[in-house]
């Protein structure tokens, strides 16, 4: 049974391999018919008309008249094909000790009420940058997604980097916005980040700087200025 079994698996692979051979040859033999017809299966925005551009030859660009959103491949495709209700991703901290089921519908709602958000109120458009100073929570999913959504550059800066580190990065990016919350969590102690972010916009010199807080339950309060905004009434 265990020789059967060998000999199969054995039967099983080289035929893997010889797909993946002929596949390989002709991406190889043909690379503009074999992409093209590979493209077809992708939900674009507006599709390619040509699959390779070589007028610039050796710089060679492919698909350069097609447009897509990463944000609707991620979340609109599931929808229209009916997985609305399917699980996108689960969401579980053990430093608060929180589980989440997060479904595509749900997920697609959210992105989309920040990311009219960010465009309506914050004009913040495609090219713009948008640094998200947040712990790994289910928000900071929602903003890189929301900025994909509408093209805007997200920049995703590490919650332990200090206001310095965090300073330095909004002078270079010449973000138009941060996305932060109140504070992280670690096993023996909450970091403000609120406070860091503040430090932060004055080393950078960027006073114009606008802020999305996301009030944690773990720390509800912060120091309100004038260039900050409750993630909860965007």
């Amino acid at each position: 049974m265990l020789l059967r079994r060998t000999l199969h698996a054995c039967r099983h692979q080289r035929y893997l391999f010889s797909a993946y051979q002929k596949e390989f040859e002709a991406s190889i033999n043909n690379p503009e018919k074999f992409w093209g017809e590979r493209a077809k299966k992708i939900n674009w925005s507006k599709p390619p008309s040509i699959s390779l551009d070589s007028s610039k030859a050796p710089v060679y660009r492919w698909f350069p008249d097609a447009t897509l959103n990463i944000t609707k491949l991620c979340l609109d495709d599931n929808l229209e094909r009916g997985d609305g209700k399917q699980v996108a991703y689960y969401y579980e901290s053990p430093v608060t000790n929180t589980t989440d089921t997060i479904t595509f519908e749900r997920m697609h709602s959210r992105v989309n009420k920040l990311a009219h958000s960010l465009s309506r109120d914050f004009k913040v458009k495609k090219g713009d940058r948008v640094i998200i100073y947040m712990p790994m929570i289910e928000e900071a999913i929602v903003a890189m997604l929301a900025c994909a959504r509408i093209g805007a550059v997200h920049s995703v800066v590490f919650g332990g980097f200090s206001a310095e580190e965090l300073g330095y990065r909004i002078s270079d990016t010449d973000a138009k916005l941060i996305i932060t919350a109140t504070a992280g969590k670690e096993p023996n102690r909450i970091i403000k980040y609120k406070p860091i972010v503040d430090e932060a916009i004055k080393i950078s010199g960027a006073s114009g700087v606008q802020t999305i807080v996301f009030r944690r339950a773990i720390q509800p309060d912060f120091d309100k200025k004038s260039n900050d905004h409750d993630y909860s009434e965007v």
